[in-house]
């Protein structure tokens, strides 16, 4: 589910709102609601949002994935690079992720 669609079914489901729509009528835009549906309606949007947050590896978890050298080593190896455009290429890609 996208992010807006969320958003909207759990104003709905928590806050009791149609739409979340901006309809230029204060009747229809201002609402009157208890502390505890609020309470309930964010924990529902924090809820939603570390679930979405655990399917994506970090950005360190991605960072240290980034480099398997032996695969890439392995995969030049089989390519028709050069040993010294090989030796160039991983130190390249080494100079790169140091300065990252």
């Amino acid at each position: 589910m996208n992010k807006n669609k969320t958003i909207e079914k759990i104003a709905k489901e928590k806050l009791g709102l149609e739409t979340l729509a901006t309809r230029k009528m204060d009747e229809l835009d201002f609402y009157d609601m208890s502390v505890w549906q609020l309470k309930d309606a964010l924990e529902a949007v924090y809820e939603a949002g570390r679930k979405t947050s655990a399917l994506k590896p970090s950005l360190k978890e991605k960072d240290e994935k980034l480099f398997y050298w032996d695969d890439i080593n392995e995969a030049l190896m089989q390519t028709s690079h050069s040993g010294v455009q090989i030796a160039r290429f991983l130190s390249v890609l080494i100079e790169t992720r140091k300065g990252a």
